[in-house]
Formats: structure tokens, sequence, C-alpha cells
């Protein structure tokens, strides 16, 4: 065998192993490094209250939404304070299938209208750092016409970015966290309400911010 010949199956053989180890990485199949490891732990430790804000009580993911997301770590809980009950989700993951999946995926199987488009809003700031959610407001068909306000964001350093794009903008990360929260109002909320639901999300981003990733 010549060596132009050599050279075109190692050629070939890069083609075909380089995508499934990059993948393999990406997917942590070969386990998670030291950082991952440590956030997911901290992510864990979630606190059943904070800022006020009581657990009412943990959920879980069902086996086709684990399989979907392939999870390291999430936290999937209701919270209440003043009479607002809101559906917390943390997840921390692989970059693609955490990037990809969003509240407007969930809520169109379901018996919910989307109100309006949504809109980048902007939550917390530290320093010269500012975060920002994505708001989407929905709408139940049923005769309570129950209103759900919902936020989501990504993240990897505690700045929260609402991206057109998150799994082009994360792609070189080795894990990507994610937050969705649903306010549920049994109408349509007053101002107050609606604050109440966006300092939910500022406490949440705070929280995860100072004692997640650092």
């Amino acid at each position: 065998m010549n060596l132009k010949s050599i050279a075109g199956i190692l050629v070939a053989l890069a083609l075909t192993i380089y995508p499934g180890f990059y993948h393999g990485m990406k997917s942590f199949r070969w386990g998670h490094n030291q950082r991952v490891d440590e956030i997911a732990a901290r992510l864990a430790a979630f606190p059943d209250e904070f800022q006020g804000w009581e657990k009412v009580a943990d959920q879980a993911l069902g086996p086709t939404e684990l399989d979907m997301l392939r999870p390291i770590e999430y936290v999937m809980r209701r919270y209440t304070h003043g009479g607002l009950i809101v559906q917390l989700f943390v997840l921390l993951g692989p970059t693609g299938p955490t990037a990809v999946h969003t509240p407007d995926i969930c809520f169109s199987t379901q018996d919910y209208r989307q109100i309006g488009s949504r809109r980048r809003v902007q939550t917390d700031s530290q320093g010269q750092a500012t975060s920002h959610c994505w708001e989407s407001t929905f709408q139940s068909r049923n005769l309570d016409e129950t209103i759900v306000k919902s936020w989501y964001a990504w993240s990897t350093d505690g700045n929260w970015q609402a991206d057109e794009n998150p799994r082009y903008t994360f792609a070189k990360s080795p894990y990507l966290l994610k937050i969705q929260i649903e306010a549920i109002f049994p109408g349509q909320p007053s101002p107050e309400q609606s604050q109440e639901g966006e300092k939910f999300v500022k406490d949440v981003q705070s929280h995860i911010r100072d004692h997640v990733l650092n």
C-alpha cells in the first residue's frame, strides 16, 4: 500500500471518528469535568426557601423528558409567596438539548394559546453585565381563562441571555444552564402580581449566579 492510499485511509478515519468523539464529549458520554460536577452539586442543594419564597412541592421529569433533555442535574418544583404560585425548572445539561427546548413547544401542545409574541426583558444586573429573559404570555382555552406568564433564559456564567440561537451561541460550552419559570394567574394579572412574578425571576437568577455558578 502506497503512502497516498494510507493518507486517504487516515483522513477517512478522522472524518468518521471525530464527529462521534465530539458528540460524545458534548453529551458527557464519557463523564463530566470537575467544573460541571461542582455546579451540579450546588444546583442539587437549591434551597426550599429563599428571598421569602417557600417550596410547595417537588416534581420530577418523566422518562420521555429525561431521554430528550439528558439532564446532568435539575430542579423542578413549585414555590409560593404572597398568594402567587410559580413553577421553577432549572436544567443543567449538554448544550444541544438544553438550548433547543422552550416553553412555546410545551404550551403549543396543551390547551393554551399564546397571547402576542415573546419579548426580551431585562432582569438582573451585576456590575456591567445585564441579564435578560424571554417573556411569553399564554391563556387557557378553558372557561376559567387562566393566564400563565413564562420566562426563560440560558447561562454558563451567571449572565443570563435571551438568545435567538442559543445552540449556536453556546456551542463551544461543555455545559449549559437554563431557567424556565411560569407564574399562574387565575385571571388577568394585576401590575402588582406581574411584578411579583418578575421578582421571582430576578431572585432565581441572582441565587444561581451567586451560589451555583460562583
